[in-house]
């Protein structure tokens, strides 16, 4: 087995680096090494609490000098954190996607933003870093066809440009300008991973052919690749309908509906959640850390949300609807 103590997922949106991240995390569970999956929404992320590079001005030199001292402060806190815990760390997101988010809203040249990476990974030497990297030759197609799974919702906020940082040096034309923003940060993460002398793998998803893939990942990382064998579930329609926490509709309500015997949940902004059945009424989300246990004998029908995703909802209680 690999002695890396962090696994870091990244790549583009919509090319499964939470499914891949959560995924793998079960593949270590099933090999008996404990491990931690941090997903990049968590509360109190390691490294994206109180916001990443914004303790000052991103548009100037001395800005951005404060800024990357403090990201290199926490990735080494991150370390002694990953060393004390004496568990394998499985990351997703938070790492390049730093280039879309801040240092395309930056001055920063390409060689200083591949500077601060191997600055990073120097510092994440103790934990002998595996990167993984999901790759998508044809940019824009893989993002159409995450579209038609997410949804609309989904689809403005990728194709919105009005925040992004990168028209702040680059014309933008229309949506085209967002798909060669993407391909421009999918080309840097190549380059930059493409230098790295450490443990990595790229993995080209768009085929889709996720069991392959975990199953390649998993014995690149030296463990036994064992199929997760999930319980099928019996009526699902049982389970279908709106959810609201009571009196307070506001605060939160969860949609579940099923498509071809499967449940999937739905959020203003991801249209097809997928749930994964874990028997005794119990679901986890497909790339969330979230999960949903029903109570489909009480009256009303009621769902108690167990999430680490900020929502605000963890061991709540959400009531069904009248319908």
């Amino acid at each position: 087995m690999k002695d890396s103590k962090l696994v870091i997922v990244t790549g583009m949106s919509g090319t499964g680096k939470s499914s891949t991240s959560q995924q793998l995390s079960k593949q270590y569970e099933f090999n008996a090494i404990p491990c931690r999956w941090v997903h990049e929404e968590i509360d109190n992320h390691p490294i994206r609490k109180e916001g990443e590079f914004s303790i000052d001005r991103l548009d100037t030199e001395e800005g951005m000098n404060n800024n990357v001292a403090e990201m290199l402060s926490r990735w080494r806190a991150l370390v002694d954190e990953i060393i004390e815990s004496k568990l394998v760390y499985l990351m997703e997101g938070c790492f390049y996607q730093s280039i879309i988010r801040y240092f395309f809203a930056s001055h920063f040249t390409e060689e200083q933003i591949k500077t601060y990476y191997s600055q990073v990974l120097e510092i994440l030497k103790p934990l002998h870093p595996t990167l993984v990297f999901l790759y998508r030759p044809q940019v824009k197609e893989s993002f159409q066809q995450a579209f038609n799974v997410r949804g609309e919702q989904w689809r403005k906020i990728i194709l919105g440009w009005e925040d992004e940082g990168y028209f702040k040096y680059h014309p933008y034309t229309g949506e085209e300008s967002i798909y060669a923003m993407w391909e421009h940060y999918q080309r840097l993460i190549n380059e930059h991973f493409d230098q790295y002398q450490g443990y990595k793998i790229k993995l080209l998803t768009a085929d889709g052919q996720w069991h392959k893939h975990l199953q390649e990942l998993t014995e690149y990382m030296g463990l036994h690749y064992i199929s997760r064998e999930l319980p099928l579930v019996e009526n699902p329609e049982q389970y279908a309908g709106a959810y609201m926490v009571e009196n307070d509709p506001q605060q939160g309500r969860m949609i579940f509906k099923v498509y071809n015997g499967k449940l999937y949940g739905q959020t203003s902004w991801w249209n097809n959640m997928e749930l994964l059945y874990l028997g005794n009424h119990e679901f986890e989300v497909l790339s969330f850390p979230i999960k949903y246990l029903f109570h489909p004998d009480r009256n009303p029908k009621a769902v108690t949300v167990n999430e680490e995703y900020g929502w605000g909802l963890n061991g709540k209680t959400l009531l069904l609807q009248q319908q």
